[in-house]
């Protein structure tokens, strides 16, 4: 299958996701990789593990979802905008603080957060500011020493990239 994302816990735990509903999980390092049932057929397009056992992915169909019994049952999360669009990346920047690129069916990308462990998502930046205009955002990498500070990259129209930082 063609795999579209990889995380890690540490040097032992991994877990990658791709086309077709694929999950793929090892807990020796990567010398042998188990495949797991994922949450729905469509591209899982975004992963992160946040434990040996419990896991979020991102779908090209616009949705999250997340295991707490290593890919055994898995729970949809809903969030404003989900069910439409591409969830492109899942980053977590302390046990309660994670960050989530979605793409809007229009599509318009933006970054949405979570400050209680991904059980509750908002899209950021709040108020009456806005992230520039952009198709989609990529990656986000966040800083673990200031939950507060992301830095994203995407497209920002036809071949123009774009880099943001958040605070």
């Amino acid at each position: 299958q063609n795999l579209t994302a990889i995380h890690g816990l540490d040097s032992l735990s991994l877990i990658a996701t791709g086309a077709n509903n694929t999950v793929l999980v090892t807990t020796n390092g990567g010398d042998t990789w188990a495949s797991v049932i994922g949450p729905v057929a469509a591209s899982l397009d975004a992963c992160w593990m946040r434990s040996d056992s419990e896991w979020f992915v991102g779908t090209s169909t616009g949705r999250l979802f997340y295991t707490r019994d290593a890919g055994g049952t898995w729970i949809e999360k809903l969030f404003p905008g989900s069910g439409a669009g591409v969830v492109y990346d899942i980053k977590f920047s302390s046990p309660t603080v994670g960050y989530m690129s979605h793409a809007t069916a229009a599509p318009v990308g933006r970054i949405l957060r979570t400050v209680d462990g991904g059980y509750s998502w908002y899209v950021v930046p709040e108020g009456n500011t806005s992230l520039p205009s952009n198709l989609r955002i990529n990656e986000i990498a966040v800083r673990p020493d200031n939950v507060n500070v992301i830095y994203a990259g995407g497209l920002k129209s036809g071949t123009d990239g774009i880099i943001i930082k958040g605070a």
